[in-house]
């Protein structure tokens, strides 16, 4: 294993994907007694940046937003094609004199060619690096110590790394550290989307509902010109949506409006909640305005939480 901490989990089960152990399974379903206190832990070793134009030039990259990006600040950070289509989701960090990248696991050697690629008059240097940082994937309430970084932070969740220690602390902390298999299944109720999975180079970044990650004023980008015609002429026509059913769907399943396809799901969940199974899925954007709206996927009646109107308060009595 890359990282003494996956010595705690002796009948863990083990990936190997490119070059990295993915752990699939270090905590079984019914050995998790908190279901909102479990994190993924992923040891990552980032892609550094050096050079005075670094943030200048990964702000030209993509439709995130580097203008004003600052050291000790993290965030998600997408890059995109000339067609405006997403190509790599990564992690980004700011320190003092240095940036780090934390690309998908198996990323790396693509995004490092990428990058080399488009650096051509700016003062901006790569290198790899052998150095395993504690990266995790967060669920429930926790608060960062000062020696650990967060790189996104959204309901119910947050992304976190450090040099080290992080995973030790969050066990400490009362968090059950689950597998990569678990993670894929908690996913869709917290509106996590897969690239590669629920997004990738078909997509614009706002199909697959990644706006919080984007600024449509910034200037000048690669894959600017579709992203803005989209958003500021035209419409979308289809998007990433968080679904809810009875029972389970299946990635793959098609999604019905009054027996027609408008849609199809890309990654569905066994693990109940009290509001039911939630997946996740494109729908056409233009049900949106639909009243009443009601669809189906296989047997199984589906609401879509963003498409609920809300109900009118009850007047006062």
């Amino acid at each position: 294993m890359n990282h003494p901490f996956f010595s705690q989990f002796p009948d863990a089960h083990y990936l190997k994907h490119q070059g990295h152990t993915i752990p699939l399974q270090l905590t079984a379903p019914e050995q998790v007694k908190d279901w909102s206190k479990v994190f993924f832990p992923f040891p990552k070793s980032p892609i550094h940046i050096t050079g005075e134009d670094r943030c200048s030039f990964l702000n030209g990259l993509g439709p995130t937003d580097l203008r004003q990006f600052k050291a000790g600040e993290g965030t998600r950070c997408l890059f995109t094609n000339a067609h405006g289509h997403v190509i790599f989701d990564t992690y980004l960090a700011a320190f003092e004199d240095h940036l780090l990248l934390f690309p998908e696991p198996g990323e790396e050697d693509k995004l490092l060619a990428h990058l080399k690629f488009n650096a051509i008059m700016d003062k901006v240097d790569f290198a790899t690096t052998d150095k395993f940082f504690d990266f995790a994937f967060v669920i429930g309430e926790y608060t960062p110590l000062e020696n650990e970084r967060t790189v996104e932070h959204r309901p119910g969740y947050r992304v976190v790394f450090s040099e080290s220690s992080l995973f030790e602390t969050l066990l400490i902390s009362g968090f059950t550290a689950i597998g990569f298999s678990l993670f894929e299944e908690l996913r869709p109720m917290y509106q996590i989307a897969r690239s590669g999975v629920d997004f990738g180079a078909g997509q614009l970044p706002q199909e697959a509902g990644l706006e919080a990650y984007m600024n449509f004023q910034k200037g000048c980008y690669l894959g600017q010109e579709p992203i803005s015609r989209v958003t500021f002429r035209g419409r979308l026509q289809n998007r990433l949506e968080q679904l809810c059913s009875a029972a389970p769907l299946e990635a793959g399943t098609p999604i019905l409006h009054q027996g027609s396809p408008v849609g199809q799901v890309t990654s569905g969940s066994q693990l109940q909640s009290p509001q039911g199974f939630f997946s996740l899925g494109y729908v056409k954007t233009k049900l949106a305005d639909e009243t009443d709206l009601e669809l189906s996927a296989g047997e199984q009646r589906i609401t879509v939480p963003r498409f609920l109107k809300p109900k009118p308060e009850a007047p006062e009595s």
